[in-house]
């Protein structure tokens, strides 16, 4: 732990220097590091920024994250700063108590009583109450909100950042009072909200009405979304379902905005983490801005902690979000910078640096970095760093009988010496996963969550003929023991696709760019040569979306199949053998997946002249080295090679040694946690008595 600590405070320090040090995957975080943090941001805010100050909203969104700290740390201090605050204002917002005069339009005056803005302050009231009850604390929340729902108007919340102002306030009342009428007036409310600002082709939230599309349009023509109106929106859904009865008859509806807002988000996150002020055209307003990222992080964060969002899709996006938090928000003293000013809009020209911040900002930031906490205190499996491997895990089939045409596992502590698991036996049925009663060529891969497992394989029994399969078998698991299957068939899938000959060796690999995981492999059409093709998976990794496109155009538009990709340093590296004209493994490589803009390399890797195929690389633990193995499948054995530039390989069988004869396969590095998991699934501890 100490080393991991170090080596953060370390990625800290330079990043806070201006330079990124580590990539996400590298940073090695702690809960108890994340609560560190927090403690910084906010003792700093506070010693800066007296607990006297207004209800207004910016304060108010500030406390919502204050309130969150406390409840994570149970720091008294942030109890007695909200506490002192809302003493401060009385527990009330806007102040007129004639209610002839409440308005809901847009002001600060004591007459906006019904302004969402002026009711956030209640949230925070609420909170107080919940953990030392006290009815004047919340009796002008609910005086206020009683009144505006014994009114017959459903257009109180005209603005997107009235959904994370007032909406959550209505679930919280409603576990405190029981009264069905908040969350039936929340769902009229909100009905209004969807009806003005949703954007069912986008999946965004327009700010408000003067926004839409096409009547406004960026100075590029294009839909207008602006990164903190929606960010308001994706952490009210996040509070809001969590308050929210199961049973309540709309929550289907929630929870469907909440997962489409979330993936249109995603998707649009920019490759250094953060999000631009204006969503879908970031040449408004370019650069980093922190509300809106953190704001999008926390409501990630909760759909991955509560079971709301797939974890394999969406913790991938979380830390790149979080690396910018860390890396370009987060100042030296504790100060989160690079928050856009108080507007509604994304502004052409608008200074947001590292002196750009706010109260509303830093309590967004409060909420992401408590919720992270929570995601790495219940999720500690995720967090996992290359010094928590100890050994590999080898998965491989063995012949061409149909017996043994299934999925086998073997490991090793070093990468050199493999002993098989289950006796060398199938560790599944291939009748039970598979169509054609056999299954070739496994790939496995962890996922960004590094928790979750896919794994792909070939459905195919060689007996039947080299043209004789249309399909690949889809498998995921959370603990490498237990495995759920699909079939996906191309030819029956989709159209046109009668003369399709075979579907070989399928991999699959995270898009970074697409946000999206990658399944590719290669098919072959009537008398046409094989190509690689891909196509991305659903997020459940049970069937594929839209039809298979080529990946890699090789440039004597010859044969390909067996691709193996590998990114290093910013490039992916495709092995891949030269079916029919020559049986080689060559390479090629690109910055982008699917860009087309492959380099390839006329040379062939395999050291050896006997025909090859079933390339797959792995690096060993801890080294900047790489395993280069490959099928000699005309002689029935495995050969390893060695690399440290993935370009030039030695051959380094006279170090290694199997008790087992494998068939294109593939590895991955496993932690101790897997590895006694596994032995204890399938034995051979014997092997392994030095770690377990």
């Amino acid at each position: 732990m100490r080393r991991k600590r170090m080596m953060y405070w370390l990625c800290l320090f330079v990043a806070g220097a201006g330079l990124t040090a580590c990539t996400p995957h590298e940073q090695t975080q702690s809960a108890d590091d994340v609560i560190e943090i927090i403690k910084r941001v906010n003792n700093h805010w506070q010693a800066n920024h007296t607990s006297e100050s207004s209800f207004f909203w910016s304060n108010g969104v500030y406390h919502t994250g204050n309130m969150e700290a406390f409840l994570l740390t149970q720091d008294t201090t942030y109890l007695r700063y909200s506490e002192d605050w809302a003493k401060h204002n009385h527990w009330r917002g806007a102040d007129s108590d004639n209610r002839k005069d409440w308005k809901y339009s847009y002001g600060e005056s004591d007459d906006f009583v019904l302004f969402g803005d002026n009711q956030v302050c209640f949230q925070t009231y609420v909170d107080l109450f919940c953990i030392a009850p006290d009815s004047q604390k919340i009796a002008r929340a609910r005086e206020v909100m009683e009144y505006q729902m014994s009114t017959s108007k459903r257009d109180y919340w005209w603005w997107s950042d009235g959904l994370y102002m007032a909406m959550p306030l209505m679930t919280k009342l409603y576990r405190i009072t029981k009264n069905e009428l908040y969350l039936d007036k929340m769902y009229a409310y909100f009905q209004y909200t969807d009806s003005v600002m949703w954007d069912h082709n986008a999946g965004l939230y327009y700010r408000d009405a003067k926004y839409v599309y096409p009547k406004h349009k960026t100075i590029n023509g294009k839909k207008d979304f602006w990164a903190r109106g929606d960010g308001w929106v994706l952490a009210a859904f996040a509070k809001v379902l969590r308050d929210l009865p199961e049973s309540d008859a709309h929550r289907e509806l929630y929870l469907s905005r909440y997962r489409q807002l979330a993936a249109s988000v995603a998707a649009c996150q920019q490759k250094e983490g953060y999000w631009t002020r204006c969503l879908l055209d970031p040449q408004v307003a370019p650069g980093p801005e922190t509300s809106g990222t953190a704001l999008f992080t926390y409501g990630l964060l909760w759909g991955i902690n509560n079971g709301v969002l797939p974890a394999e899709k969406y913790i991938p996006v979380v830390k790149r979000a979080w690396h910018y938090l860390m890396s370009t928000a987060l100042q030296t003293d504790g100060t989160i910078g690079y928050v856009q000013p108080i507007g509604e809009k994304a502004v052409s020209g608008q200074v947001v640096d590292a002196n750009s911040t706010s109260d509303f900002g830093v309590g967004a930031f409060l909420l992401a970095a408590c919720e992270y906490t929570r995601f790495l205190k219940n999720k500690p499996a995720t967090s996992v760093a290359e010094d928590d491997f100890v050994a590999y895990l080898f998965v491989y089939f063995t012949g061409n009988k149909k017996a043994q045409e299934a999925i086998h596992l073997g490991a090793s502590l070093d990468g050199y010496s493999f002993f098989s698991l289950n006796g060398n036996q199938p560790i599944i049925a291939s009748d039970t996963i598979s169509s054609t009663g056999g299954v070739r060529d496994p790939h496995i891969l962890r996922c960004e969550d590094d928790s979750t497992f896919y794994l792909v394989a070939t459905d195919m029994v060689s007996a039947n003929g080299w043209n004789s399969n249309r399909a690949m078998v889809l498998m995921k698991s959370t603990d490498l023991v237990n495995w759920t299957h699909t079939v996906v068939n191309i030819q029956e899938k989709f159209a046109h696709q009668d003369n399709l000959q075979r579907v070989w060796a399928p991999e699959t690999i995270y898009d970074s760019e697409a946000k999206k995981y990658m399944i590719y492999w290669s098919m072959k059409y009537g008398d046409g040569p094989d190509v690689i093709y891909y196509a991305y998976a659903n997020d459940n990794f049970t069937d594929i979306e839209g039809e298979p496109r080529q990946l890699f155009f090789p440039e004597n538009g010859k044969s390909c199949i067996d691709g193996d990709i590998i990114y290093r340093k910013g490039i992916y590296h495709l092995f891949y053998k030269t079916e029919g004209h020559g049986n080689g493994l060559k390479e090629a490589t690109a910055s982008s997946l699917t860009s087309g803009q492959w380099t390839e390399y006329p040379d062939y890797k395999q050291q050896t002249t006997d025909a090859v195929e079933g390339a797959g690389v792995f690096k060993l633990i801890g080294k900047d080295r790489y395993i280069l193995m490959y099928d000699v499948y005309g002689k029935g054995h495995y050969q390893f090679t060695e690399t440290t530039d993935l370009q030039n390989f030695s051959l380094i069988d006279n170090v290694v040694t199997m008790n087992f004869s494998p068939r294109h396969g593939t590895v991955i590095a496993i932690t101790h946690k897997e590895l006694k998991r596994l032995i204890n699934k399938w034995g051979g501890a014997v092997h392994f008595k030095s770690v377990l």
